[in-house]
């Protein structure tokens, strides 16, 4: 059995400010392949947050991975104010670049940012180093939809996890984060439902233009 998807957090040290981190970790030039230095934390999603059989296990190790490789914080392990909310995108496509796109929501003033990373990798191999990301503020009526549709698919009420995952498509996880929970929600190749519409949402708000099937 799962555990309960919805996980209430004790403060740690960690500074807000790491929120809004762009630094990638260095990657050194191997052959024609990027190669990480160091290994992805442990500590990017709560124990057992996608089962705890070894697909479950495996699949927190790939994610972590990849936001790794972008400088991305943990949303599980890092604070946040008591007026906000942060949301994640991460969409891993078996052989297109890795994007997260992470979503900033202050209820405090009403103010949001966005910011989006892409990676020079492929999805389903390794991450690759950092290689193009932007981050703005949103305008107010940006904001004001954004958290509509968060509310309106009831994304806290989210079942964790959907269909097994099958061979090449794409993986497409969303995080949510305030200030005493976490969830993380996942799917593999989504061709309907809030899934997949909150994730072209949040591409489409951070400008991103995608060539191709949309996985």
């Amino acid at each position: 059995m799962l555990p309960c998807p919805c996980f209430h957090i004790k403060a740690t040290s960690l500074l807000f400010a790491t929120l809004l981190a762009t630094a990638c970790m260095p990657c050194t030039h191997s052959g024609e392949k990027h190669v990480l230095q160091s290994t992805a934390p442990a500590s990017y999603f709560p124990d057992g947050a996608f089962g705890r059989t070894d697909a479950g296990k495996f699949s927190a190790m790939w994610y972590s991975k990849h936001l790794y490789a972008m400088g991305e914080p943990s949303l599980w392990d890092t604070q946040v104010p008591g007026a906000a909310e942060v949301y994640r995108f991460l969409w891993l496509r078996t052989f297109d670049a890795p994007i997260a796109v992470r979503v900033y929501l202050s209820r405090h003033d009403g103010s949001a940012q966005i910011e989006y990373k892409i990676l020079s990798g492929q999805g389903g191999y390794e991450p690759g180093c950092l290689v193009k990301g932007r981050r703005r503020q949103l305008r107010g009526d940006e904001a004001r939809f954004l958290r509509q549709e968060i509310s309106g698919v009831a994304f806290w009420s989210l079942d964790p996890t959907g269909a097994e995952i099958g061979v090449d498509g794409a993986m497409w996880v969303l995080e949510g984060r305030t200030s005493n929970a976490y969830r993380v929600v996942e799917r593999w190749s989504p061709q309907e439902g809030p899934v997949r519409a909150l994730g072209l949402l949040f591409l489409k708000t951070a400008g991103l233009k995608i060539d191709g099937a949309v996985y």
